[in-house]
């Protein structure tokens, strides 16, 4: 069975492009034929990118097709897939990562056109309740990973993070796809992690360090990375926390040297970073922006007193730093996807 899958496949890395990536890999090793529409903005060899505007290209890879899988996070492209899958008579399953920041009028839109598919898989609780519709499924995104296709982590951070580790620090990890904005403050809370970095280090006298990855810095957001780089120095933080963008980046290799991560964002779906954290048995604290998995650590969303307050109670409660190996339970992550598709 021919299956196409449809999203922004890393570089550059993010949240959706690695669940597609390994979503791909666990299909084919199962025997399917896998294809790809990508949407992200680098162009790779051999894969049909709608931005090239090439309408050939992309008819055919519906046509030849059983099954499209939707994961886009552009409404008018999930619209234009879904009416070409109707159109086409394909198999259509979606799968909605985040339903956040949408106009009653894109709402209503999406519900219409939505209730074509098939299935629909909603990466939480919130968001199936919110579409209220017969074709949804709730599952979380995460597909564990395979340690062997994690790239190595550049030699300068490799040091960086034995440096520390050696001299006792506990490293504290987050990330970010892009230092982007929801209602008007910092989407993923770095500016909470450099004023939480200040307090453990200078009040509390906590041995720490912090490494914050950004997957992707544009235009619209250098001027947040420059700022955010000049705080870091401007509080006296540069050897205690690395500010890091690095493209195809493994976080996983920093989670797998960390003693705790954070997750500091002020709206979510349903984070990678977070279920990484406990699959490798990482303590993770969140923010209770929506409902977390369970074995998450939660704090009040943009309270940097609580946050505070509980980072450092965990850290009284890490005796030394990860040292998880990743193994990787039984699950049943193909039954699933192999039943909606041929279901």
């Amino acid at each position: 069975m021919r299956v196409l899958l449809i999203g922004s496949l890393p570089p550059p890395q993010g949240g959706i492009g690695v669940h597609i990536s390994r979503l791909s890999s666990m299909l084919g090793e199962h025997g399917y034929d896998v294809c790809f529409l990508d949407e992200s903005s680098v162009m790779k060899p051999g894969v049909t990118n709608v931005r090239s505007m090439d309408i050939l290209k992309i008819v055919n890879a519906i046509t030849f097709c059983e099954v499209i899988h939707i994961h886009t996070s552009i409404d008018w492209l999930r619209i234009c897939y879904l009416l070409a899958g109707k159109v086409m008579r394909k198999k259509t399953v979606v799968t909605i990562h985040s339903w956040r920041g949408k106009s009653r009028f894109d709402q209503v839109a999406q519900k219409m056109v939505l209730r074509t598919a098939n299935m629909i898989v909603c990466v939480n609780d919130d968001i199936g309740k919110d579409l209220n519709l017969n074709n949804v499924v709730v599952r979380n995104a995460f597909i564990p990973p395979k340690m062997m296709s994690q790239p190595t982590l550049p030699k300068e951070v490799e040091h960086w993070l034995k440096d520390r580790i050696d001299a006792g620090k506990k490293i504290i990890s987050s990330n970010a796809f892009r230092l982007n904005k929801h209602n008007g403050v910092d989407l993923y809370g770095l500016d909470m992690i450099i004023e939480l970095a200040t307090f453990l280090l200078n009040d509390k006298k906590q041995n720490v360090a912090f490494v914050f990855c950004v997957a992707s810095v544009n235009d619209v957001t250098e001027e947040s990375y420059q700022c955010y780089s000049a705080l870091i120095d401007q509080y006296g933080l540069n050897s205690h926390f690395l500010l890091l963008r690095v493209e195809n980046l493994s976080f996983i290799r920093i989670l797998l040297n960390s003693s705790l991560t954070i997750r500091a964002t002020n709206t979510d779906g349903d984070a990678l970073s977070i279920r990484e954290s406990l699959h490798f048995g990482v303590p993770v604290i969140a923010s209770n922006c929506v409902k977390r998995p369970t074995g998450t650590i939660t704090f009040e969303t943009r309270s940097q007193i609580d946050l505070n307050n509980t980072v450092l109670a965990t850290l009284e409660k890490c005796d030394s730093n990860n040292t998880a190996t990743g193994s990787t339970p039984a699950s049943d992550d193909f039954d699933f996807y192999n039943g909606l598709y041929a279901g």
